[in-house]
């Protein structure tokens, strides 16, 4: 059961990356997880540990008042 929960938090947390990058640089889901999987080989770091690593970054970007 404790896996099955830790793959659905990876899963989430991915897609929540995948979500962050198509915002940011304006692709589409398949060329996201391309870019995620591309960095994630490029720095021999699991895809979910890249992925949090972005997450985590969303809520420390300071925000832009132009809006």
């Amino acid at each position: 059961m404790h896996n099955l929960q830790e793959a659905l938090k990876t899963r989430r947390t991915i897609g929540q990356a995948i979500g962050i990058v198509m915002e940011r640089y304006q692709l589409s889901d398949a060329r996201s997880f391309a870019f995620l999987t591309r960095l994630s080989q490029h720095r021999n770091v699991r895809l979910n540990k890249i992925a949090q690593e972005l997450v985590n970054t969303v809520g420390t970007r300071p925000q832009d008042d132009s809006r």
